[in-house]
């Protein structure tokens, strides 16, 4: 009784480490994952930094790695929280499970107890229900006997009737493999005696054969006789032939000698030349495959240079592209904004203010001006009402609100058009710039290839 809670608590503690161990990889998976992340936004950052430098951006891209760094920043310390906050909650998961598993030891001390203290009262129910099953079983027994002698006669049928019909299968198995048994026979017996006609045939005819090469044999051995005679004559002639040609081969082998020792000399002679021409060669291979190298090095160079040439050529034309569909597009919206504008709220950077408009406006500031000398020369200091102070600084902020809204109009204006200027000229610049080089890199490397 007391091994099944033993076991379930070791299965508990087991889960219980299986889920630290999950959490335990998800925490150092999330941390190279963070750092995996921090080397590819090091890696995009230096690149970033180095094209931004080569635009002649340095502001932007200082300002653009500023926010960066920033919200790697903060992504770096919300994951620094977060895995403290999982460390944390480890933690107090271990004293939790430490405590569960020290009130399940006393639970189960306890239900110890208590099962002990039950088995006595168990037992005698359990004789009693062991004598009631008894008889039960008994009864049950004999009815199960009774099963078990009909369905072993029936077995038995079934097997005297598995017997005949594996019997009757055996003897027609025999009767077909003596069947095929006498065909497999009667096919090699005439396999035989067709291969014993067929050698007879040839033994006939190398029989024919063997006598017609031996007529053959006796005919040429005749004519080879004869022929012999013939020969002998012509040995002797040869003979003194070959006198002749030994005294004339001694004479030219005194010859051979001479012309052999002086191939020897002009060959050593000749050995050293091709040495020094050998040496010669290599310097010059060495020297091409040195110039062959510096060549390839020189072009591979002028290529790349040539492909961040066009790179940048694209960029500039995109971002001229760019910068023209925004001037375009602040052009409409000031034409736009000149339209919906009311006559009193039209500015004209060139015109100024007509001299009615000026003296109106002259003639509003005296009013406001003299209003003001009016109240306070007409009321006492201590009977200001705070109200009508309040009405009349409201007055006054908001014409001078009007005043800077104005003036703040004509000066962003005139300022977004200088803007524009610069930065069209500065494009100019760079665009113009940067053909004159793409043309000077196209003539190097036509005269290159003309040069090979």
């Amino acid at each position: 009784m007391s091994a099944q809670p033993d076991l379930k608590r070791q299965l508990a503690q087991e889960r219980v480490a299986t889920q630290l161990a999950t959490h335990r990889n998800a925490l150092q998976t999330l941390a190279a994952s963070d750092a995996s992340a921090a080397q590819l936004n090091r890696s995009r950052v230096q690149q970033l930094f180095k094209q931004q430098i080569q635009q002649q951006k340095r502001p932007q891209m200082l300002k653009f790695l500023e926010e960066i760094s920033n919200d790697f920043q903060r992504a770096f310390d919300r994951k620094d929280a977060l895995l403290s906050l999982t460390n944390r909650y480890t933690e107090l998961a271990e004293n939790q499970r430490k405590k569960a598993i020290s009130a399940h030891q006393q639970t189960l001390n306890e239900l110890n107890f208590t099962l002990n203290d039950r088995m006595t009262t168990f037992t005698n129910d359990a004789e009693n229900d062991i004598s009631r099953l008894d008889q039960q079983f008994q009864t049950e027994l004999s009815a199960l006997k009774n099963v078990y002698d009909i369905r072993k006669t029936a077995l038995g049928q079934m097997q005297f009737a598995t017997e005949e019909v594996q019997s009757q299968l055996l003897s027609n198995l025999r009767s077909n493999y003596a069947a095929r048994l006498l065909e497999a026979k009667n096919y090699n017996q005439e396999q035989c005696n067709i291969c014993k006609l067929n050698l007879e045939e040839q033994n006939t005819e190398l029989e024919r054969h063997l006598l017609e090469s031996h007529e053959n044999y006796k005919l040429q051995t005749e004519t080879k006789q004869h022929q012999f005679k013939i020969l002998l004559l012509k040995d002797q002639q040869s003979s003194h032939a070959i006198e002749r040609q030994k005294a004339r081969i001694e004479r030219l082998s005194k010859l051979l000698i001479h012309w052999r020792a002086k191939i020897q000399s002009t060959s050593e002679e000749f050995k050293g030349k091709n040495l020094l021409l050998l040496q010669e060669k290599e310097e010059c291979y060495k020297e091409f495959s040195e110039l062959k190298g510096k060549l390839n090095r020189y072009r591979n160079g002028e290529q790349e240079r040539m492909k961040t040439l066009v790179s940048a050529a694209h960029e500039a034309e995109d971002k001229i592209q760019a910068l023209k569909e925004q001037a375009d597009r602040i052009i409409r919206l000031s034409e736009l904004c000149g339209r919906l504008e009311t006559e009193a709220e039209r500015v004209n950077e060139v015109e100024r203010l007509d001299v009615e408009q000026r003296r109106e406006i002259e003639r509003e500031a005296a009013e406001m001006h003299s209003r003001q000398e009016t109240l306070r020369s007409a009321v006492k200091p201590g009977e200001i009402d705070p109200n009508q102070q309040i009405e009349a600084e409201v007055e006054i902020i908001d014409a001078v609100k009007e005043l800077n809204h104005v003036h703040k109009k004509l000066s962003n204006a005139t300022i977004d058009r200088l803007a524009l200027q610069k930065e069209q000229s500065l494009l100019e610049r760079e665009n113009r710039e940067l053909r004159e080089a793409l043309q000077r890199y196209l003539s190097l490397g036509t005269m290159a290839q003309n040069a090979m």
